[in-house]
């Protein structure tokens, strides 16, 4: 058992249904922290009186296959980096563990809040390359709906992400904590693989500034304001977008690795 697992084994437990009715948190504000195994150590060691951790089967640590969809001019990683306000990203999750496929679209709004949409899909959807036809309808509805905009032509699959993920509810309040770990990423035959030793900790909470926050600036940790898994990943994966906002984002990886 590593030392971070053995620090979770002290929280409490819940399961995924009280989490969903105490920090579902479809729409809320994000902050996204690279950390090293230290400083989750340190940080969990913080606030382990204030949260409980997801378990499910007896675990606490969870298995995530992400597909990623963009058009072929990649408009939503653009969006991304140059920093339009109302933005999306869509892709197919499959949550290992539960045995879950989800089409889910993250919506980015004016204020910064982001608002996740999500639809039950089949294994089949999962694994296309391409959005099916009932799905590129769903996602051009969400997009005229939520952002007035039209969108271009289907949407095929540009990025594959898997990592690990460790979820915290807060006892009191909509607060909720992912921890990932173990990322790869993978377009076409192009790989990366992210050191064991980086984190990314997300704190998502209604507003943006909690008291999680806080505990970690404490720690010495800064939100990393450009740290979106899909264009990371592509950004690593693909040599037409390197030069990119992300670029800061991308060094700060490689001297935590």
């Amino acid at each position: 058992m590593s030392a971070i697992e053995d620090r979770l084994a002290s929280f409490h437990r819940i399961g995924l249904a009280e989490l969903n009715q105490r920090a579902a948190l479809m729409t809320r504000k994000d902050n996204k922290y690279l950390l090293t195994g230290t400083q989750v150590l340190g940080f969990l060691g913080q606030v382990g009186d204030r949260f409980d951790a997801l378990e499910i089967g007896g675990k606490t640590a969870f298995n995530y296959h992400s597909a990623y969809f963009d058009s072929d001019s990649l408009h939503c990683f653009r969006d991304h980096n140059q920093n339009r306000r109302k933005r999306l990203k869509v892709r197919h999750r499959h949550y290992e563990d539960t045995g879950q496929f989800f089409m889910e679209v993250k919506l980015k709004g004016n204020a910064g809040e982001t608002s996740k949409l999500r639809r039950a899909i089949t294994p089949a959807h999962f694994e296309s390359h391409e959005l099916p036809a009932e799905l590129d309808q769903y996602l051009k509805s969400v997009a005229k709906d939520h952002h007035q905009r039209d969108l271009p032509d289907r949407y095929r699959q540009t990025l594959q992400v898997r990592y690990q993920r460790t979820t915290l509810i807060a006892q009191a309040g909509p607060e909720r904590v992912t921890m990932d770990n173990q990322l790869h990423f993978a377009q076409g035959h192009r790989e990366m693989a992210l050191s064991r030793s980086l984190w990314v900790v997300e704190v998502k909470s209604p507003k943006g500034v909690s008291a999680t926050d806080r505990v970690l600036k404490d720690l010495g940790a800064r939100p990393a304001s450009l740290c979106s898994k899909y264009c990371v990943g592509l950004a690593l994966t693909s040599h037409t977008t390197r030069s990119s906002r992300f670029t800061p984002t991308l060094k700060k990886i490689a001297a935590l690795g």
